[in-house]
């Protein structure tokens, strides 16, 4: 899958088309240029690595939603009103209650998987791949956490589906 996840980007990307490889070292070195402006735009980066392990735990579900990365953009009216919008409609989510929630039982999740783990190394790696990848990012911009929701949401998925076996063999016996 690899493989073919590699081979598509590079097919929908025209750019990479005419020598890939120093595409992609050119790719790389815009990406370190763009990150070092957004790092010292804003005043909360870098995050240190013990902020970083915070945020993984903190920034997917639990975080209040971060509606924009630059202070400035708060005194945007139609960004305002699109916010207030948001915000009193039934889109706006559940709250960080449930969001805490979440994050116990992805947290369990996790145990599980690593408990099981030749059932579930597909979802380890996964989620040390995302986890990863989010250790590197100094940036404390809650888009960035967005990848990992779907992963956690597996997790939960595996720690219900144990409780799911471990009632239904209590049953049983």
């Amino acid at each position: 899958s690899a493989v073919i996840v590699v081979a598509g980007f590079v097919a929908l990307s025209p750019a990479l088309w005419n020598d890939p490889p120093a595409r992609v070292v050119n790719l790389l070195e815009e990406r370190s240029k763009l990150l070092d402006i957004q790092t010292s735009i804003d005043p909360l980066a870098p995050m240190s690595l013990t902020e970083r392990i915070a945020a993984l735990v903190v920034q997917p579900a639990s975080a209040p939603t971060m509606f924009y990365e630059l202070a400035s953009w708060a005194e945007i009216e139609p960004i305002r009103a699109e916010i207030e919008l948001y915000t009193a409609s039934i889109w706006a989510g559940y709250g960080q209650g449930i969001g805490v929630v979440v994050t116990i039982a992805a947290g369990a999740g996790v145990i599980v998987a690593l408990w099981r783990w030749r059932w579930y190394s597909g979802v380890i790696l996964w989620f040390g791949i995302s986890a990863g990848s989010l250790l590197l990012n100094p940036l404390p911009w809650q888009r960035y956490y967005l990848p990992l929701i779907p992963v956690l949401a597996v997790l939960v998925g595996v720690l219900i589906g144990d409780i799911n076996r471990k009632e239904r063999r209590g049953k049983m016996q």
